[in-house]
């Protein structure tokens, strides 16, 4: 079995598209895992998150939207 550190390296090594839709992945599982009566609010549900990563890791993809000609 791998330990926690060989699978966020693993993790990390990733395209970022792939680790970007893992992590939609995975919050979307959460989102339904809490119900709404769960007493924890958001902030301390974030709190929790182990910090790992780069803040680069998380930045948001500029999608440059390629040219198109219009013909009359």
């Amino acid at each position: 079995m791998r330990s926690l550190s060989q699978l966020e390296q693993e993790i990390l090594q990733l395209p970022i598209e792939l680790r970007i839709s893992l992590i939609q992945t995975l919050a979307a599982s959460l989102a339904t895992s809490f119900s709404p009566a769960t007493s924890a609010d958001l902030k301390t549900l974030l709190l929790t998150m182990p910090n790992v990563g780069e803040d680069a890791d998380f930045t948001r993809v500029i999608d440059e939207a390629r040219e198109v000609e219009l013909s009359d």
